[in-house]
């Protein structure tokens, strides 16, 4: 379990190595159309996603801890008290799990929209970053646009806010819809589409680097 935390909080390591090689290359090169203000930005923008990434996983650890936590507690008074509705004052681990899960949401939101600027500079027609165009992260674009930044639009309209914790697919946007919408730009949760960055960046950057 401590090994798959590491693996999982890291995912963005071996992307950030990549990108300061393909930075060291362009310099040496000096292609035409690279404009080094992008892609340095490009650079800060894994590097918030990264640690976006840790903050939101380590806190979605200790929410899920803590709930398993109050799961336990809850069936221990069920036991107790077998007949009725029990009814008891919010705990501090409960108090604690609203405002993990008030953070988790506000920083996954986050994650996707700072992703969006990075696409934006990596898919740019008039201002590329030499070798990089073809990239694309399907599942970071479509919560970002569809599902957070043009909800109401025609395509989507997927209103209904909701959001889901738990499971190995992580924080996931809109898991509840009306009927009808399941199907519509449905989330994979920010485990697949931050592997789907990760992944697809570096084969691109493999690319131009070898």
């Amino acid at each position: 379990m401590e090994e798959e935390e590491e693996r999982k909080t890291e995912m963005f390591e071996s992307v950030l190595e990549k990108f300061e090689l393909y930075l060291d290359k362009m310099e040496q090169n000096n292609p035409p159309s690279f404009n080094m203000y992008l892609a340095i930005e490009v650079r800060k923008r894994l590097e918030q996603l990264n640690y976006l990434y840790r903050i939101i996983d380590e806190k979605h650890v200790r929410f899920m801890r803590l709930n398993w936590r109050e799961y336990r507690n809850m069936e221990a008074l069920r036991k107790e008290f077998p007949y009725g509705r029990i009814v008891v004052k919010k705990s501090e681990d409960r108090l604690e799990m609203d405002t993990l899960l008030f953070e988790i949401e506000t920083f996954t939101e986050s994650f996707y929209y700072l992703a969006g600027r990075m696409r934006t500079i990596l898919k740019h027609e008039s201002t590329p970053l030499p070798g990089l165009e073809s990239f694309e992260c399907r599942g970071a674009r479509n919560v970002r646009n569809h599902l957070l930044e043009h909800a109401e639009g025609r395509s989507s309209r997927v209103l209904m806010q909701s959001f889901g914790v738990g499971g190995e697919q992580g924080p996931t946007i809109k898991v509840e819809r009306e009927e009808g919408q399941e199907e519509i730009f449905p989330d994979a949760g920010l485990e697949a589409n931050a592997r789907e960055i990760v992944q697809n960046l570096g084969k691109s950057l493999d690319r131009v680097l070898n």
